[in-house]
């Protein structure tokens, strides 16, 4: 088929595109197989590994405001996407990258060995071919400077211009591959980031980006009791943080910095609803966040006001991720129930089936409309071919074929009589598609 086909070049361009991201994932491949636990054990091993590497204390942070920043980076409720959804490794990946390389030329900044700069390269180049969020790299790294000496300053610079270099060179054979910038498009095909205006920028970097850093919070769903006592506290904590503290203003402006500096390729992606839908965006950010806070504990001279201050803003970060993780708990399992169901409607006709207004998201959490025929033969066995998805199977006109759509109030899958056609739309004399309920509907628990 013509869409297969399609599938298969836009397959090929991303692997192209991101070449280390998908050699990772067939190696993943191999090990994990069809086991969903390997796959999350991957995922959560390289978010583990991104929290050491902040722990690492190569900015000569104190051990208490070192933990504190670590721990802050890895229970921040953005984790529950990025980290569940194993689609989102390479986000995941590419910070690891990132990561290492700003380690390796700190080191090389402290004693001016050049292999620390060399082996500063390697992760750098890899973490391009990764995710197109490493192209921040070289904006990252003048938020270096309040952390060394002036003398080091040169070497920063000298830094910041190879990776420059280096990140132009990617963008350059990027834009040689997709013939354009390339990136996520609007319904009408046109590329989001043409659309990105002074307003929205505004919005995100003066608004909602630091509200949602301060306050991950998906309010799709009401919140327990936990996470309202915990938002009392985190706001008792930091206004008292704010209060006592006397932190270095130039390195909390370079912290605060590379939060901005690392949303500059996704920002047009940041305008991020109450369902927390797309976090997984902030991902690297959150790095910037957390030393922010680091910064902060490091200068409270109290041990005890350290213990307390951090018990509280620690608490309502993990309640407002068991909170988001909820939901990437519940909401598989919904989908996994409604792909059953379709298969035992497969199973019981021997015809195929067109499915229409599949929901993309329920509560943030990518839902059917993400691989459903794959879905369907993975938890049942029938055979995926037989499931086209409206508006991304180009199908001619069939007779022999049985038609549903997704109602989201009944939330179920219904199938439409076959004299209700079109799908979509009302008929000529006004009056709606007739419907009746497929045989094994799957509803909300």
């Amino acid at each position: 088929m013509a869409h297969d086909a399609h599938l298969v070049h836009d397959t090929h361009e991303r692997a192209l595109l991101r070449p280390v991201g998908f050699t990772i994932y067939w190696l993943d491949y191999k090990w994990a197989g069809t086991n969903p636990f390997r796959w999350h054990l991957w995922s959560l091993s390289v978010h583990i590994l991104n929290s050491a590497l902040l722990f690492v204390r190569e900015l000569k942070l104190g051990r208490f405001a070192s933990t504190v920043c670590a721990l802050i980076f890895a229970i921040h409720a953005s984790r529950a996407g990025p980290v569940s959804w194993t689609d989102a490794r390479f986000d995941l990946l590419a910070t690891a990258c990132v990561l290492a390389s700003l380690i390796l030329l700190n080191r090389y900044l402290d004693t001016g060995r050049r292999l620390h700069f060399l082996l500063a390269m390697v992760p750098a180049v890899l973490a391009l071919f990764v995710k197109e969020s490493a192209f921040c790299l070289p904006f990252l790294v003048p938020c270096l400077i309040p952390f060394k000496e002036k003398s080091a300053r040169r070497g920063v610079i000298q830094s910041a211009i190879v990776l420059f270099v280096i990140c132009i060179t990617g963008f350059l054979y990027r834009w040689w591959m997709l013939g354009g910038i390339g990136g996520y498009r609007t319904p009408a095909g046109r590329p989001m980031i043409a659309d990105f205006g002074p307003l929205q920028i505004s919005k995100v970097l003066l608004l909602r980006l630091w509200a949602i850093l301060n306050f991950p919070i998906n309010w799709s769903v009401e919140p327990g009791w936990w996470l309202k006592i915990g938002m009392v506290l985190v706001v008792i904590a930091m206004a008292v943080i704010c209060f006592v503290s006397s932190g270095n203003r130039s390195r909390l402006a370079a912290a605060a910095g590379f939060v901005v500096a690392s949303t500059l390729p996704v920002g047009h992606l940041l305008l991020i609803g109450p369902d927390l839908g797309g976090a997984r965006f902030l991902y690297l950010p959150v790095v910037g966040f957390a030393l922010f806070f680091g910064l902060l504990f490091e200068s409270l001279r109290s041990g005890r006001c350290q213990v307390l201050l951090a018990a509280g803003l620690l608490f309502f970060h993990e309640a407002a991720l068991q909170h988001s993780l909820r939901m990437w708990r519940e909401v598989p399992a919904l989908a996994r129930a409604a792909c059953m169901d379709f298969g035992k409607e497969l199973a019981s006709d021997s015809r195929s089936a067109i499915v229409s207004d599949l929901p993309i998201t329920l509560h943030g959490v990518y839902f059917l409309a993400n691989g459903f025929p794959q879905c369907v033969a993975f938890n049942s066995g029938q055979d995926a071919g037989r499931i086209h998805v409206a508006r991304q199977d180009p199908l001619s006109p069939q007779e022999n074929v049985r038609r549903f759509t997704w109602e989201e109030k009944r939330f179920r899958l219904i199938e439409v009589a076959p004299e209700a056609e079109p799908l979509a739309s009302p008929t000529s004399s006004g009056k709606a598609p007739k419907r009746r309920r497929s045989r094994s509907p799957a509803s909300p628990r």
